[in-house]
């Protein structure tokens, strides 16, 4: 993908392309390097093991208060 993006580019958008692409990597982005997936994936779980055994309101509220609080970490979300 990124070789098709790039022979689009003119020579000052590839030296641009470059420059952020050295700047990221040098210091990443402004939520680190790296996400933990582990939270959420933990959360998912819990809630997927006991969906049988707690009432809505129960699941609504683990969800809200824990799994949603997860998924916000997402830096998609952000």
């Amino acid at each position: 993908m990124l070789k098709l993006l790039l022979a689009d580019c003119d020579q000052n958008m590839k030296i641009m392309a470059a420059q952020q692409l050295a700047e990221l990597e040098k210091n990443c982005t402004e939520h680190g390097a790296h996400f933990d997936f582990a939270p959420l994936l933990t959360a998912l779980k819990q809630c997927a093991d006991n969906i049988e055994v707690w009432s809505d309101e129960q699941t609504d509220k683990y969800w809200i208060t824990t799994a949603g609080g997860c998924q916000k970490a997402l830096k998609i979300h952000s």
